[in-house]
């Protein structure tokens, strides 16, 4: 089992998606309507402009997010100035997704973690996918590595310390990377995907047509979409101190 990191954010996606397809939410939505004390300038911002960054929010310091609850850290944004009028730009952040599962919270009851098993892990059967900061607390599970930690590159392993060190401190739990998976259960979640056992075709079509103006503009709803090598990949991909990872999509190719 690996850390996925930002291969998360296809999940909370998804989760979000399933709140439109009930009924429950719809994407042009204010996340003001979701949230009690929200700030004046986040009134503009709607669901859709979390799930493809052009909120306008930014990420705030590492050190000040590391371990928090979502409610703490949310509490947090709001006191950060906006970069942009929301949907007048695109900048990739993870308090976009951080938000978005807080909004999954306060719209169903449930924890971030608790509605992810509820709706997607456990119907799908994604037995080893989970939500853990230490990967390798867990039943075999990968250890990530750093190389320039000292002169002589030794590879040390990863823990919590150097992971914040390395400036990638996260919310607990963080529905912008904080799952750890299998490629075997990556891969029944693409299908499950691909053959819309998730979601309607609609709302899949919906997730993987890129919105977003300026930068990232092959970014739609928690998946990039563009062209390679004369076909059309969906993707997302992770990052983080001893770990990378991707998930990619080949709908023509049925890959």
């Amino acid at each position: 089992r690996f850390a996925i990191a930002s291969a998360t954010k296809p999940f909370t996606a998804t989760a979000l998606m399933l709140l439109v397809r009930d009924g429950r939410i719809d994407l042009s939505d204010p996340v003001c309507r979701y949230l009690r004390g929200c700030p004046r300038r986040w009134a503009g911002i709607r669901i859709a402009n979390l799930l493809d960054h052009t909120s306008g929010l930014a990420d705030r310091s590492p050190r000040s997010v590391d371990d928090r609850a979502l409610a703490e850290v949310v509490s947090g944004l709001k006191r950060e100035e906006l970069l942009f009028p929301p949907g007048d730009d695109h900048t990739y952040a993870n308090a976009n997704y951080h938000l978005a599962g807080y909004i999954v919270e306060q719209v169903t009851g449930s924890s971030w973690p608790e509605f992810l098993e509820a709706r997607i892990l456990s119907p799908l059967g994604l037995g080893r996918t989970t939500v853990d900061r230490v990967p390798a607390a867990t039943e075999r599970a990968a250890v990530g590595y750093m190389t320039s930690l000292s002169p002589d590159g030794d590879r040390v392993p990863v823990t919590e310390a150097i992971s914040d060190l390395a400036g990638h401190g996260t919310p607990n739990p963080n529905p912008a990377g904080g799952l750890i998976s299998t490629v075997g259960d990556l891969h029944r979640f693409a299908r499950s995907l691909d053959e819309a056992r998730v979601l309607p075709p609609a709302l899949l079509r919906t997730m993987w047509t890129p919105t977003g103006p300026g930068r990232y503009g092959d970014y739609g709803l928690g998946w990039e979409t563009f062209p390679q090598n004369g076909t059309r990949v969906v993707q997302h991909g992770g990052g983080m101190p001893g770990f990378s990872s991707c998930i990619s999509l080949y709908p023509r190719e049925d890959l």
